[in-house]
């Protein structure tokens, strides 16, 4: 057997030979050095994890229902009918009509009445509103008068050509052209204050 260098004997790992050196004993077979066995696990290893595998399966299940997200909203559905709408909206806007035209009166003045109210439907020769008549019943008048004027000026200028006329040679042609001249100024004069009136 070998020896260690502090004395100890070391078990040799080479199988002993028999001898037969002594009878009637049986050789005895070299002792071999088995591996030590590993330690036994401790039981609380197993229970850590068997804790893991759980805690993983729970946040999977977790993950998977997600209680905290809620379910999606339960929706009421309808069918579109045809009927009359009976809400009423207050918005701020402009309405515009279908159809629309802009009513511009002839003459102007102050508008004394408005007989219809935006939206109404309207027909042709319905009065829509009121001009104070006073404005234009002054222009009428002064139309009047400046007709009266123009017409007493067309007579006094044919009276005078008249005259002219009538003195023949003895009056000058000058003013035989002048007499012309005014009455066709003047009957110029009638036509334009009856155009006024028109």
């Amino acid at each position: 057997m070998p020896v260690s260098k502090d004395g100890s004997v070391v078990a040799d790992n080479t199988p002993a030979l028999a001898t037969s050196g002594s009878a009637g004993v049986p050789p005895v077979p070299a002792v071999v050095p088995q591996p030590a066995a590993p330690p036994p696990e401790p039981k609380r290893r197993n229970w850590l994890w068997w804790a893991g595998g759980i805690v993983a399966v729970g946040l999977a299940a977790l993950l998977y229902l997600q209680p905290w997200v809620k379910a999606d909203p339960s929706v009421v559905v309808e069918v579109v009918t045809m009927g009359p709408v009976t809400r009423v909206l207050a918005v701020n806007g402009r309405i515009a009509g279908v159809q629309s035209v802009d009513v511009r009166p002839e003459i102007g003045g102050t508008l004394t009445e408005v007989r219809v109210a935006e939206g109404d439907q309207v027909q042709v020769g319905n009065t829509l509103a009121q001009i104070d008549p006073s404005t234009q019943a002054a222009v009428v008048r002064q139309a009047l008068a400046g007709l009266d004027a123009a017409l007493v000026a067309e007579a006094e200028a044919q009276a005078t050509f008249a005259r002219t006329e009538a003195l023949g040679t003895n009056a000058a042609r000058a003013v035989l052209e002048s007499a012309a001249r005014s009455v066709q100024t003047a009957a110029q004069e009638v036509a334009r204050m009856t155009a006024m009136l028109d």
